[in-house]
């Protein structure tokens, strides 16, 4: 769907198809061959191990989700840099683009599901906490609400973000990222599970979000400049950076991740 507020842009959609052809192939990788080797639903408990690293790329397709959250920064920020932001047609927007389907398929989990209808689980998961304890488990239909609900949880923080990078500029979002990093690391201390809180929540995402509105501010303020070569590797070690907070604990890349619990 395109934007009034801002000028088409075919690279944004492009990533944007290859992230999700991305997310289909790995979802489709670890359902079909978990079915075949164990003959029940998918689980992490065995993660398929890998020597060839090009296959990594599949395996580890969840960065891909990543990616996603980098775009609704870089987009969100793009079309809203400069101007001033209307705070509730803001959300009345955001919400006309994701609520429709996401009641639809909420309502076809429950008449699937009625056996798992709760008053308390539906009203949770309609008012978007799908990535808290005790939403309606409509699977496969509301799999993936998590990530809506991550989404909309960047949507209410967004404008308050977009003031502080104008007023504060790029060097408070480098301190916002450095504290989200902590804050993961003190709640891994205390018990959190790593891949969780990194995975399913606004703690683990919101650093990646950050990022992508980084890069949408420095756009609209260089909009003629040429991406220089040295974006590259820097792209590539945030990714394999987030990979390895995101990674099961039984997956290869997980090698490269410091194990907290043993400090």
């Amino acid at each position: 769907m395109r934007s009034d507020n801002i000028t088409y842009m075919p690279a944004v959609d492009q990533l944007r198809g290859i992230a999700a052809l991305w997310v289909v192939i790995y979802h489709a990788y670890h359902l079909v061959s978990y079915r075949l080797q164990f003959g029940r639903s998918f689980a992490p408990d065995h993660w398929p191990i890998i020597s060839n690293p090009l296959m990594a790329v599949v395996v580890e397709g969840h960065a891909a989700v990543g990616l996603f959250m980098v775009l609704s920064g870089f987009i969100l920020t793009y079309g809203a840099w400069g101007r001033q932001i209307e705070y509730l047609g803001f959300l009345r927007n955001r919400l006309l683009r994701i609520y429709p389907l996401a009641v639809f398929l909420l309502a076809v989990a429950v008449y699937s599901m009625p056996e798992r209808f709760t008053w308390g689980a539906f009203w949770q998961t309609l008012l978007l906490g799908q990535n808290l304890p005790g939403a309606f488990a409509g699977t496969p239909y509301t799999d993936m609400f998590w990530a809506i609900s991550v989404e909309f949880q960047f949507y209410l923080i967004f404008p308050m973000l977009c003031l502080i990078l104008r007023q504060r500029g790029w060097q408070a979002f480098t301190m916002l990222i450095l504290a989200l990093l902590l804050f993961r690391f003190i709640a891994v201390l205390f018990g959190a599970n790593p891949r969780d809180l990194s995975y399913l929540t606004i703690v683990g995402r919101l650093d990646e979000f950050v990022i992508g509105m980084l890069l949408g501010a420095w756009r609209r303020d260089h909009p003629d400049r040429v991406v220089s070569a040295w974006w590259l590797p820097v792209v590539t070690v945030i990714w394999v950076m987030e990979a390895c907070f995101r990674a099961p604990s039984s997956s290869p890349i997980c090698a490269l991740r410091l194990s907290y619990r043993d400090l």
